[in-house]
């Protein structure tokens, strides 16, 4: 992430430990996998600062002295974070130096990820978790488990498209109007209105795409051998396909339903988490008139 998108994030405190809770337990999924099997690891191992380069990091980095992170548990998050990407980055060290590694040196590393995760519940104590995570325990273990398989499997996508060259591109969709929604047929006219949403996705991607739930209401697509102008194209057909007639929310009630699109292609300077916040920052962008519902991400729209 870029010093000028770090400075202009500025997620509340229940979101930013919520995104980072998902992205730490797929950091040491993925270090664990590159140390079995032999891969060569990241700068987000490797690195003497690799705990500053995943989004938490850079988070805290930016916003260092605020008051908002004042206090004892976020000052424990911060600390178990760095000691978590300090012990992986020891026994990485020592495993590329052809060292064996210490069943004890090991342990130490994984009781600093679990350290982590205390710390992440000690925050949701005095901070609570975002709105879209606000359901029983059993579905936030659920959320997390979704979350960790989505990123795995983006990664898995993004490492063979740079491999082999080919295009990549990652979608987010958001249906409207939501609040109208809610607020004539409850939560009830919502799931229904999302369940109808991922019918229309599912009926119009190819088999070979990618389709994940990404929060309450918003789904996420992964497209690969598509370029951004090529993701736009999709876009486009989905959102045809989405508006082209009413959507169901009971047998006797229909309601009009669109989506917005945020689209970001795939890069090699980019991280899979850095493709969704750019997907996500197009879709914010994205209007709710015609002709601004997709929207994809460049550069300059960071400015």
């Amino acid at each position: 992430m870029t010093r000028q998108g770090r400075a202009r994030d500025r997620r509340d405190i229940a979101t930013v430990v919520a995104d980072a809770a998902v992205e730490h337990e797929y950091w040491l999924k993925s270090w664990q996998r590159a140390l079995i099997c032999g891969v060569t690891q990241g700068p987000n191992v490797v690195e003497e600062t690799a705990h500053l380069t995943c989004r938490f990091g850079s988070w805290l980095e930016a916003n260092k002295g605020s008051v908002e992170l004042a206090g004892d548990a976020m000052a424990e998050l911060g600390r178990a974070h760095r000691e978590a990407h300090e012990a992986v980055r020891y026994l990485t060290a020592e495993a590329a130096a052809g060292h064996r590694l210490a069943p004890d040196e090991f342990d130490t590393a994984i009781d600093a990820a679990a350290a982590f995760n205390a710390a992440v519940h000690r925050v949701r104590e005095t901070h609570g978790v975002p709105e879209e995570m606000e359901v029983p325990a059993d579905a936030q273990l659920a959320e997390l488990q979704s979350r960790m398989t989505m990123l795995g499997e983006l990664e898995r996508e993004r490492e063979r498209a740079l491999r082999t060259g080919a295009a990549m591109s990652l979608v987010l969709v958001h249906p409207e109007p939501l609040q109208a929604i809610e607020a004539e047929y409850g939560t009830v006219g919502i799931d229904r209105a999302v369940a109808g949403l991922a019918a229309r996705l599912f009926s119009q991607l190819r088999s070979y795409d990618g389709l994940y739930r990404y929060g309450r209401a918003q789904f996420l697509l992964c497209l690969p051998a598509s370029t951004a102008a090529q993701a736009r194209g999709i876009a486009e057909r989905l959102a045809e396909a989405v508006g082209a007639a009413p959507m169901a929310l009971s047998d006797t009630i229909e309601t009009e339903v669109f989506a917005r699109f945020g689209i970001a292609a795939v890069d090699a300077r980019a991280t899979i988490q850095e493709t969704v916040d750019r997907a996500l920052h197009a879709l914010a962008m994205s209007g709710t008139g015609e002709g601004q519902r997709i929207v994809v991400w460049a550069p300059e729209r960071e400015n």
